[in-house]
């Protein structure tokens, strides 16, 4: 682009952010810290940035030092990453001797190749701020380039109080409400139910039209065109029902199964596709099933809107479903997306908070209904035999009490009034802030760390060969597993790809096994052998005993599996032994796009997980994987079943501990837990 173009363009827009009346929201930002703002379109990222430079200039930062470019400008649409340098240095002659400018990126995720840029302007220390409307913006790949230089603020349409402040109501509605009062507020609150909550909302009369012209951005540009979808039928169809089973949770498969009926050919595979794009777009998210198993877990959620008015579009005469859909809303805008829960186990409660002991049910019909009262109260009486110790809350549309049932006490209180009381400040609203982590975080290897790798290796290999013709022995297995381990240290420094791994290591096999293997494709019988394994999971003895031991006695305790491999392996071995049930998370190389010993899967692994390093701790018994990763990432670790030259090793990898047990690594870990409280 020509560099007098850009410099007219960053000047136009200073109009963006001059004279601008800036609500303030609920969200704190910190001095010297870099922030990356997400979420849906529409929902006040750049008013996040305005509301910073606005601070900035009252705070005395000449405006000729703020540089801010939004790259959704169509007099930007043929810029490049080789670009980006020229607003930098465009920045930078603005400022003069002033200072280091202040810069604003808005929508940089609209130029390939961004990231680069970006993590040089952080390594540079440059005072910076990003935002993006695609959650694709923090893939393992470029959330590995960032590596942690940015905190990473999930911004939502408006909160109600910020919903009044908007409409300038700042009364306070926490003590007695009169009639009059209690009407208006009524009335308010159902406008912010029916059309949502996006800011710019607020002062626009046709309502409806704005809300089809933002679903249409999103289904259109960040759902249809970026990601190259041709069956757009399938995904209005899956949207749809997506919104008419917003209160039950929904498989892939039911999914695909009710598009394939309205005859569309589609399979279970596009299907999660298609979901993986709209979660990319934020335009729904997920919550768990708290007392499921693993891969239940993840493949059976309930899927809510980010906005109701959104939800309102697409369905008709939801009340029930659009009460649920703003709680959902609200409770991960307070505790975030991986702290709330659904609960279903023969009983069912619409939401749990493990953190705040608290389980919440959503009731839109009256309680003078005594089948509706009993249903509700019922389901908290049966789940506090399954938790016990837990706060009861029913939310309603209008009505406010005190009910207790089977000695269970239940608060029941209107929504438009626990939206307004009991704030929370969540990691949505601080962001990732190091430091501010309750949790312990215990990152664990898979594979002879908790479960026995090499027999259901042996299982899955004999299986395999046997069902192709060939022959199998000990001899077999222990060529087999000698030549494993030298490739995978061969992908683990990087000279290798994956599929070159598969592809050696039954080529190899084949070779020493009798039988015919000449029309065997090595690829395929890896495949083979990975499902064939993921169905035969070992266990270690004392592997759960030692998971269930932490859980029950370390306090806020977190479990990850952190494992190089085969995802499907490592899930379907997970679940077959019974381990899915103490696990917090699962991070698989295969997924992530990098292995371990690389730092950027850590970095990876932090990002996702939001804790900060010194609250996490690596269990292992690679040292070539685990303690090679602990080690770059400067995160402590424990070296399990240690052998060898292990005083030598200890000081190679700067190993923090060595447990020889479960027994030992139990007492090890709470040791540790009890020095980061200290």
């Amino acid at each position: 682009m020509n560099r007098d173009n850009i410099k007219l363009i960053i000047l136009d827009q200073r109009e963006m952010y001059r004279d601008r009346r800036i609500i303030k929201r609920n969200y704190i930002l910190e001095d010297h810290v870099n922030y990356c703002f997400t979420g849906i379109r529409r929902t006040g990222k750049s008013y996040m940035m305005y509301q910073q430079i606005l601070q900035l200039m009252e705070g005395g930062v000449v405006e000729n030092r703020i540089l801010y470019v939004n790259f959704e400008d169509e007099r930007f649409l043929e810029i490049t990453a080789d670009d980006l340098n020229m607003i930098l240095e465009i920045g930078i002659e603005n400022a003069g001797k002033a200072g280091k400018p202040y810069i604003f990126l808005d929508e940089i995720q609209n130029v390939e190749g961004w990231d680069k840029f970006v993590r040089r302007l952080a390594d540079m220390k440059y005072p910076l701020s990003i935002t993006g409307s695609n959650s694709r913006m923090l893939s393992s790949e470029i959330a590995s380039t960032l590596g942690g230089r940015f905190m990473i603020v999930q911004v939502f349409p408006y909160a109600f109080d910020e919903y009044l402040k908007a409409l300038g109501n700042e009364q306070d509605y926490s003590g007695t409400v009169s009639t009059k009062d209690r009407a208006e507020i009524m009335a308010t609150y159902g406008r912010y139910v029916e059309y949502g909550a996006f800011p710019e909302l607020v002062g626009i009369q046709n309502k409806r039209e704005y809300l089809r012209s933002i679903y249409q951005t999103i289904y259109l540009g960040d759902i249809i065109t970026r990601n190259n979808v041709s069956n757009d039928f399938a995904v209005r169809m899956i949207l749809k029902k997506l919104a008419e089973s917003v209160m039950k949770p929904v498989s892939y498969s039911r999914l695909a199964n009710i598009v394939k009926s309205a005859g569309a050919n589609i399979s279970k595979q596009t299907v999660i596709n298609y979901i993986s794009h709209m979660l990319d777009s934020y335009l729904i998210f997920t919550i768990q099933n708290y007392a499921a198993k693993l891969l239940e877990k993840e493949t059976a959620p309930k899927y809510y809107f980010m906005d109701t008015g959104l939800l309102g579009l697409l369905t008709m005469k939801a009340e029930t479903a659009l009460l649920e859909n703003l709680v959902a809303i609200e409770l991960i805008r307070r505790y975030g997306e991986n702290e709330v829960f659904y609960f279903e186990s023969n009983i069912e409660v619409d939401f749990y908070i493990p953190e705040e002991k608290l389980a919440i049910q959503v009731c839109y019909g009256g309680l003078d209904n005594i089948e509706t009262k009993e249903r509700e109260l019922r389901a908290f009486a049966r789940f506090s035999n399954h938790i016990p110790g837990v706060k009861y809350v029913l939310i309603t549309n209008s009505e406010e009490t005190f009910l207790e049932y089977e000695g269970v006490k239940v608060s029941v209180i209107p929504a438009w009034k626990w939206l307004l009381e009991g704030k929370k400040e969540s990691s949505n609203m601080r962001g990732n802030a190091k430091g501010e982590s309750n949790h312990l975080n215990y990152l664990f290897d898979l594979d002879q760390t908790l479960l026995d790798f090499h027999a259901s290796e042996k299982i899955a290999l004999e299986k395999v060969l046997k069902e192709n013709g060939l022959s199998f022995s000990d001899d077999i297995y222990n060529a087999f597993k000698s030549c494993n381990k030298s490739l995978w240290g061969e992908l683990e420094k990087g000279k290798i790809s994956r599929n070159e791994l598969f592809i050696k290591r039954f080529s190899y096999i084949f070779s020493l096994c009798s039988g015919d293997a000449a029309g065997l494709d090595p690829l395929k019988v890896n495949n083979d052998f990975i499902v064939t394994m993921s169905k035969n999971g070992v266990l270690m003895d004392g592997a759960k005993e030692l998971l269930e031991k932490i859980k029950n006695g370390i306090k806020d305790s977190r479990i990850y599996i952190v494992s190089n491999g085969a995802t499907i392996n490592a899930r379907g071995r997970i679940a077959s032994t019974g381990l899915d049930k103490y696990i917090d998370g699962l991070f698989v190389s295969e997924d992530m796009g990098v292995n371990k010993p690389a730092p950027e899967y850590f970095d990876l692994v932090l990002q996702t997980i939001g804790e900060p390093k010194e609250t996490c701790i690596v269990i292992g018994d690679s040292l070539t994987s685990d303690m090679a990763g602990a080690k770059n990432a400067s995160l402590t670790s424990v070296w399990f079943m240690p052998e060898g030259e292990i005083e030598a090793a200890v000081r190679a990898y700067d190993i923090d501990y060595c447990a020889a047990s479960y027994d030992e690594l139990f007492e090890t870990l709470k040791t540790w837990a009890e020095s980061c409280r200290h």
